[in-house]
């Protein structure tokens, strides 16, 4: 038996402590996110990754939008809920991680969705349902 939980690492002090299954959204950018699949079975951590939440400007904020908007699956006429960093993992806690990622939540004819925006590439990386 396995189970993914996430963790932050906090400043003050250096340790971590658990913040819930997947619970990214509540994650504040600029904070370490360590993220760990662990065995229940033999107590044993089977993968470690360490990641960041990227810092994003209003300016970022407002192409992430513009991206995800046009996306052919939302609209122009999309409503936006909110607009976060997401998360950018790597397996090595010294690799240079440079991958801007915006999470844009829409609503569109009672219907939220959550579109991936990479805003280096300027395209959109995954639209679902929520």
């Amino acid at each position: 038996v396995t189970f993914e939980f996430s963790a932050v690492w906090l400043e003050a002090g250096g340790y971590v402590t658990a913040a819930g299954y997947k619970e990214y959204s509540e994650a504040e950018e600029g904070q370490i996110i360590v993220d760990a699949l662990v065995s229940l079975a033999d107590e044993t951590v089977l993968s470690v990754k360490t990641g960041y939440v990227p810092v994003l400007s209003e300016e970022q904020k407002q192409i992430a939008i513009q991206i995800a908007k046009a996306d052919p699956r939302t609209g122009q006429e999309a409503t936006v809920l909110e607009v976060i960093a997401v998360p950018v993992f790597s397996s090595s806690p010294t690799e240079q991680m440079d991958t801007m990622i915006a999470g844009v939540t829409l609503e569109l004819n009672g219907e939220v969705w959550f579109v991936e925006v990479d805003l280096a590439e300027e395209k959109v990386i995954n639209v679902e349902k929520r």
